[in-house]
């Protein structure tokens, strides 16, 4: 999906920088297909959530405090809807 919003936000910059496509028509494109990119954190933001959630509650990852407390800070990122902070974080622990 985001591969999809990164070529549609390329085409639109590419006929705006032609004069093919109105300034005022390529920013609404810009918005439009940026609320997409913030749909698609949200919701990989939320499966990845979820997944831990499950991974404590099955007890595949232990519960120390340390890992609660960092699983809380991202619980904290993700309510103040810091989507691609919490994305971040997560994908810098797979490394």
């Amino acid at each position: 999906m985001i591969i999809f919003i990164a070529v549609g936000l390329g085409i639109n910059k590419w006929l705006m920088l032609h004069n093919l496509l109105a300034f005022r028509r390529a920013v609404k494109i810009q918005s439009w297909l940026m609320q997409f990119v913030l749909a698609e954190q949200r919701r990989l933001c939320r499966a990845h959530m979820k997944v831990l959630e499950e991974s404590f509650a099955s007890g595949e990852l232990e519960s120390d405090p340390a890992n609660l407390e960092y699983f809380e800070d991202l619980r904290s990122l993700e309510a103040e809807g810091r989507y691609e902070a919490v994305l971040i974080q997560l994908y810098q622990i797979d490394k």
